[in-house]
């Protein structure tokens, strides 16, 4: 996610089940059709203050929003940045003909969430 403004910050998302014993496979880090995400993309975003997007995976129902506030001069190029990611089991979604979650399983989900500079500035 970036907005439209030189030298914006650049955020990321990563997203994997650590008790999978293959999860170095299943590492997501691109929203691509290839994966069998179901459906991703923004919601709504005005392409410099704020931003929603939806990502549905198998097992999971992802969200990102974000919003940012212009602080004035004192800020220089940014401003006040918060951000909310939400992950949650999708509840349509099945393994070998059983629906996870819904019968007391424990669904797992590590995220990792990243900001990067295009400036380079700290």
């Amino acid at each position: 996610m970036r907005t439209r403004e030189p030298e914006s910050l650049l955020f990321g998302l990563m997203w994997v089940d650590l008790t999978r014993r293959d999860w170095y496979h299943t590492l997501r880090h691109e929203a691509q059709e290839r994966d069998g995400l179901e459906k991703y993309g923004c919601i709504e975003h005005d392409g410099s203050s704020y931003g929603l997007q939806q990502l549905r995976d198998r097992r999971y129902d992802i969200s990102t929003a974000w919003t940012k506030r212009r602080c004035g001069p004192a800020c220089g190029r940014g401003g006040d940045w918060a951000v909310r990611v939400t992950a949650v089991p999708n509840p349509d979604f099945e393994e070998d003909g059983s629906a996870t979650g819904a019968h007391g399983s424990t669904d797992v989900i590590s995220l990792f969430f990243y900001v990067h500079s295009e400036s380079g500035a700290p």
